[in-house]
């Protein structure tokens, strides 16, 4: 049987209006599901701004934001004690905050341009990158208890029950303290360092990739490529990181224990600090380029919001609300 034109038009329109209203139905979740979500409203996310020298403390819950002028660049924090404690490399200083001011208390005057902070049983623990060693520091007397050597540009450092790690970034290696030392080779020019769970893991500059290890041994797990320039990784959990990537600007969120990317999101230009709320339920990223932070919903990586920073951003800290 032939079936005449007009037939086979109409016939054609019935079947793609069905088409149409799935093709419809699923643009509309999709775009439902991307819609953005409400800016978080607890915590107090602290970001250290470069170039204007300067930390800005925006509180969420009070939509309120303080900015304290520092005698110098900040690169690092740590909160420990109910105090901040602020590297200000180029500044050869170490600051100690008050955030419910703000407020500078104290500055230790430590040379070799102090870039890495952390904590080891209560004591701080900084890198200078100029002076290739870790220093310790009592944050009672706020002075130089001891110093331990490391290799070239020691740029940032961590802490867990496996040990003290830092990168000898000009070195391509990663070093345990101790005695003797302990090193192990990773990308070029390792900038970040994060411990999830068992595994050590460094973001690789030039390499475009997370070298992870083995934390108990610095036995390599496996190298995971994640784009170009990756800055900064946090832990997430026990078996996932997330790293910032300034080549093409994104976070990245990956499994170390499977050496997979998870997930990739899109951020403002030159994204550099990781933010995660004290409940986990938001990350926040700094964008140097932007002068913003930008906040997602962990799980889903959908959009929360911005909120403004100074010029320069680059280390951001989210503390619970005061």
């Amino acid at each position: 049987m032939i079936m005449s034109t007009s037939r086979m038009n109409r016939l054609a329109g019935v079947a793609i209006l069905p088409i149409m209203l799935l093709a419809i139905l699923v643009f509309s979740r999709s775009a439902q599901s991307q819609k953005e979500l409400d800016l978080p409203a607890a915590g107090v996310v602290v970001v250290a701004n470069l170039r204007a020298e300067s930390l800005t403390f925006h509180d969420l819950g009070r939509g309120r934001a303080t900015t304290l002028v520092l005698p110098g660049p900040p690169h690092e924090m740590l909160a420990l004690g109910g105090r901040l404690y602020v590297t200000l490399g180029r500044a050869d200083l170490v600051a100690e905050v008050d955030p419910g001011g703000p407020g500078i208390l104290r500055l230790l005057h430590l040379p070799g341009e102090p870039h890495g902070i952390a904590e080891r049983d209560g004591r701080l623990l900084v890198t200078l990158d100029k002076a290739a060693a870790v220093v310790t520091i009592d944050p009672a007397s706020f002075a130089e208890t001891s110093r331990e050597p490391t290799g070239d540009t020691p740029h940032v450092v961590a802490v867990s029950s496996h040990g003290t790690f830092v990168t000898d970034s000009r070195d391509n290696t990663v070093r345990r303290l101790g005695t003797p030392p302990q090193t192990a080779t990773t990308g070029e020019l390792p900038e970040g360092i994060a411990i999830a769970g068992d595994h050590l893991v460094t973001a690789d500059n030039l390499s475009g990739t997370l070298s992870v290890f083995e934390a108990a041994t610095l036995v390599p797990l496996g190298t995971v490529p994640v784009g170009k320039g990756p800055v900064r990784v946090v832990a997430l959990d026990d078996h996932r990181v997330a790293v910032t990537t300034q080549g093409t600007p994104g976070l990245v969120i990956v499994d170390v224990s499977r050496s997979k990317v998870e997930k990739q999101v899109e951020t403002p230009a030159r994204p550099d600090g990781i933010c995660v709320a004290p409940g986990g339920e938001h990350l926040g990223v700094a964008s140097n380029a932007g002068a913003t932070v930008r906040f997602f919903a962990t799980g889903s990586w959908r959009g929360a919001g911005s909120i403004p920073a100074g010029d320069g951003p680059g280390a951001c800290l989210w503390l619970a609300a005061r």
